[in-house]
């Protein structure tokens, strides 16, 4: 006879650990999602709360890799932005290893510049963890408001942009990740757009 699990488990993963412990995760309690996750000792019965998951999910998919870790990924919540790991740590308990948290960071133009219409300008920009592409924008009014420059950019950290009229002052431009757009970075200071 197995006893329950401590909360509503549903939609969760189980994955069974090669000790054939299954490792659930993922929970939903009266319609909320949960970060926490217990290991099934079907052996014994049992079950012992492990490490949380770092984000909220539901409707995920989690397996065992061969070193032994759990990776876990995608599905609804705020775990949707990135994949976790769970590593096993003394004890027996399985501890989620963060992921780097999705930056970007726009490197040029960054301040200073002055770039002519007409004229043929690299958009340049770091990023970590974002995964698909990107959105270029910019504008022309110390970021009140922003006009496209191209959707759907591959995030090389590049893109060559003609430079279009008007002519602005306080010129700023915003790279954003499509499927991440709260993943996103602002040139730093303006620039200037001339005929």
């Amino acid at each position: 006879m197995t006893r329950s699990l401590g909360v509503t488990q549903a939609p969760h993963a189980a994955t069974q650990l090669s000790d054939f412990r299954v490792l659930v995760a993922g929970v939903l309690t009266n319609g909320v999602a949960l970060k926490s996750a217990e290991i099934f000792d079907p052996a014994t019965g049992t079950r012992s709360a492990t490490g949380s998951m770092i984000h909220d999910r539901r409707n995920f998919w989690a397996t065992q890799l061969n070193d032994g870790r759990v990776l876990v990924i995608g599905g609804e919540g705020s775990g949707s932005c990135c994949a976790e790991l769970f590593t096993l740590t003394g004890g027996g308990k399985l501890t989620p290893t963060p992921t780097p948290t999705a930056s970007i960071t726009v490197i040029t133009p960054n301040g200073s510049e002055v770039w002519q219409t007409g004229g043929t300008q690299t958009i340049q920009w770091s990023s970590q963890g974002v995964t698909g592409n990107v959105k270029n924008q910019v504008s022309r009014d110390g970021g009140t408001s922003y006009k496209q420059i191209a959707n759907n950019v591959p995030d090389t950290g590049a893109f060559q942009w003609t430079v279009t009229k008007p002519a602005a002052t306080q010129a700023l431009i915003r790279v954003i990740s499509i499927s991440q757009p709260n993943v996103q970075d602002t040139s730093n200071s303006v620039f200037s757009i001339t005929r």
